[in-house]
């Protein structure tokens, strides 16, 4: 909620018609602008930078925050960097330490980098915010208070799916298809986890190779097993192989996945996933909560549909914005402890979403998606929305939400240090 005194001191009375209004106008900034700094680490670098989703949504979050900034005099410039690795990455963050007006970074990045980031904001005492990536080990092992996750985790995504094909799909023949990837295995022993404590489910798994013509007679001994659900834990080139080999091969399994790689949108306009369910941050064809309101603006201010990575960007920029205004200081440690407190914000998700204390991880819910019509030319309008996780979302208190993603109880997250 804004200060409406503080507010309703901005505005006058104008009369239009003779009908009397009342007109807000906003202040000019008492100062210099305050300073996000926005990180996207591509190791190409391919394409228009300009029209990188994080960087998009980016855009428009400040845009929305200095709306808001300006009725209390205060302003905020978005810089954003690319850089194509860990190095890169550090030397952009130091030099931007050094400037005074420089109040949080956001990150876009793979899981060395963002833990090279993270240890220096934490020295510099310096917020950073994980727009990007999932992984549950920044949230366990390697948290730090400085650091705060918008983008949902990997348990996250793997309990709303799981869940839901065991209450809504009332699947009971399971088989998990991993790989020797760290973050693929993490994938299949939170799914274990979770589905080995439901009575009445089979689990089988295997672990996938790429040798060969090995691949194929993985996917056949699948097939001779007559599975419910085929659960994808696998990293972005694993995925792309064993959907490819499915499609060729027709084999019509029921897939399911953990992790939805952007890249897969637009290849062969996203026909790979017609047989899988997949779980999203953000999807351009949510309406309800307002988010057809936001989906609208972006759309109509950068003609191209939001997706997850632009909705966290957005987000971010707009949850830094308000913290300092609703704190009314821009110390790391006055942000943390607002961040950490029973503040809400409106992502329109359709509840309020907050941050957990325990390991900084934003409680939100996640969509469920799968190939809809598949006569369109256009990739975006190539999935439909089936679900929120959990259902239904205007019922999610604090406590339905942290059912997805790892437990106060069962999370290793210690913060240490000062803060």
């Amino acid at each position: 909620m804004l200060p409406w005194r503080r507010l309703l001191g901005l505005c006058g009375w104008t009369f239009v018609c003779g009908i009397p209004q009342l007109a807000c106008h906003a202040r000019e900034a008492e100062s210099p602008p305050y300073k996000i700094v926005q990180i996207i680490q591509d190791t190409t670098l391919d394409g228009p930078l300009d029209q990188f989703s994080e960087r998009l949504g980016g855009l428009l979050g400040i845009e929305e925050a200095n709306v808001l900034g300006g009725f209390f005099g205060q302003s905020f410039e978005l810089v954003t960097e690319f850089v194509q690795n860990h190095n890169e990455a550090s030397t952009v963050m130091n030099r931007h330490i050094e400037d005074t007006r420089t109040i949080a970074f956001i990150a876009n990045a793979d899981t060395p980098t963002t833990e090279i980031l993270s240890e220096l904001a934490q020295q510099s005492s310096t917020l950073l915010f994980n727009c990007s990536n999932p992984s549950d080990h920044l949230r366990n092992d390697r948290c730090e208070r400085i650091l705060f996750h918008v983008t949902p985790s990997e348990s996250m995504y793997v309990h709303a799916l799981g869940r839901w094909l065991v209450e809504a799909k009332k699947h009971k023949s399971w088989y998990i298809v991993y790989s020797s990837d760290a973050v693929q295995s993490r994938c299949r022993k939170t799914l274990h986890a979770y589905l080995e404590d439901i009575e009445g489910i089979s689990i089988q798994s295997a672990r996938i190779s790429l040798e060969g013509n090995t691949l194929k007679k993985q996917l056949d001994t699948i097939v001779k097993s007559k599975p419910d659900i085929v659960f994808l834990c696998l990293n972005d080139e694993e995925l792309e192989r064993l959907l490819n080999e499915h499609s060729q091969a027709d084999l019509k399994l029921p897939l399911a996945g953990a992790f939805l790689p952007p890249d897969a949108l637009w290849k062969n306009g996203g026909r790979q996933l017609e047989e899988g369910i997949w779980p999203v941050a953000w999807n351009h064809k949510l309406f309800r909560y307002s988010a057809r309101d936001l989906n609208s603006r972006f759309k109509k201010k950068f003609e191209r549909p939001m997706d997850s990575l632009a909705w966290a960007n957005w987000a971010a920029v707009k949850m830094i914005a308000e913290a300092v205004i609703r704190s009314g200081s821009t110390d790391a440690k006055v942000l943390i402890d607002y961040l950490e407190g029973e503040q809400s914000f409106d992502g329109h998700k359709g509840t309020a979403l907050s941050f957990r204390h325990w390991n900084h991880q934003l409680r939100q819910p996640v969509y469920l998606m799968r190939a809809g019509d598949n006569s369109s030319d256009d990739a975006w309008n190539y999935f439909d929305v089936l679900t929120p996780m959990p259902y239904p979302v205007q019922s999610a208190t604090q406590e339905l939400l942290d059912t997805l993603g790892v437990s106060e109880e069962d999370c290793s997250c210690q913060f240490e240090g000062t803060l």
